[in-house]
């Protein structure tokens, strides 16, 4: 019978046990005898998660099912981004296209690296034109391998490039996913404006345990939504998007940004603020900016002195939705 009763309910750190349930209790910096318990019931159709979190509003309570098809679908936003297997890819595509064009020799550049190839060819004309079909080849293998595999080219705020995960796509493609965590969130945190619904669903996402490791290049430590929930842990990016999408889900004409600051994703909502927040403008918009990850738990238009020096002196890449 308890292994049985083990089966049902996921335990992901060290569980304690109440009224004979398996929990799962973070302590939370700087707050004290804060505790947030999750259950998580498994079946052969779905998962039944139940939170008890506290906030400004006091000790919540809040439970939602999401069907084991949605966090299966969730999980295949993108597939493991390999530069050596992408390489050698683009190795055969640009070999192909110099034999199929003539007697010219293309070859990889330093350290194997075919986006810098070398090519050889008996004249120079020649030879320019077909390097300038090969760098447009380049381009466009890039651009198509990243979008089948879930990513994007950022250029960051010192300017340089960086592979990451396509957020807005993710949360584009997790609208339906997190569905009934939004219409959940509507009918049970009890909320009376749309900016303090806002405001618990913040402090519920920061109170989700932080991942150790931050690597936002090839979305090394990035959950999609509901593998945040499933593993209950989330660096800053997966902690944003997890957000923005149920956000979007429940708030639809609501406009956001993500701001990559570095080593660090924060997300920016435009309502109204209130007297002492913070805002950035955007393309003519005013957003404010807020932190799902920060275990502090500022509250919205509150970020940590060094986020905040970021937006104040605008050194941060931004993608708009």
């Amino acid at each position: 019978m308890l292994k049985q009763f083990m089966r049902l309910w996921q335990v992901f750190l060290v569980p304690a046990t109440l009224a004979g349930i398996v929990v799962l209790q973070a302590m939370l910096p700087g707050l004290q005898a804060s505790t947030l318990v999750v259950q998580q019931r498994i079946t052969n159709d779905n998962r039944q998660l139940r939170y008890t979190f506290d906030s400004a509003a006091g000790q919540l309570n809040w439970q939602f099912v999401l069907a084991n098809e949605a966090i299966r679908h969730n999980s295949t936003l993108l597939r493991p981004w390999m530069p050596a297997n992408i390489n050698e890819q683009l190795g055969a595509t640009l070999q192909q296209q110099a034999y199929q064009a003539g007697p010219f020799v293309v070859e990889p550049g330093p350290a194997g690296d075919w986006q810098n190839f070398q090519l050889t060819g008996p004249d120079n004309d020649q030879r320019q034109q077909m390097r300038n079909t090969l760098l447009d080849l380049t381009k466009q293998f890039q651009q198509q391998k990243l979008a089948a595999n879930g990513y994007q080219q950022v250029i960051l705020a010192d300017n340089t490039a960086q592979i990451r995960v396509d957020h807005l796509n993710v949360i584009q493609q997790s609208i339906q996913d997190v569905s009934p965590i939004a219409e959940s969130a509507i009918d049970q945190l009890g909320a009376t404006s749309q900016r303090q619904l806002i405001q618990l669903l913040l402090t519920w996402v920061q109170q989700i345990p932080a991942d150790p490791v931050e690597h936002a290049e090839y979305g090394q430590s990035y959950r999609p939504p509901l593998r945040v929930l499933t593993e209950h842990q989330a660096d800053s990016a997966s902690k944003a998007v997890l957000l923005a999408a149920i956000l979007r889900s429940c708030l639809p004409q609501l406009k956001q940004a993500l701001l990559y600051t570095p080593g660090h994703t924060l997300l920016a909502i435009a309502i109204a603020p209130e007297p002492g927040d913070l805002t950035v403008t955007l393309q003519d918009t005013q957003y404010l900016p807020l932190d799902p990850a920060a275990q502090q738990q500022p509250l919205l238009g509150q970020v940590a002195q060094q986020h905040q020096l970021y937006i104040v002196n605008q050194y941060f890449a931004y993608r708009q939705f």
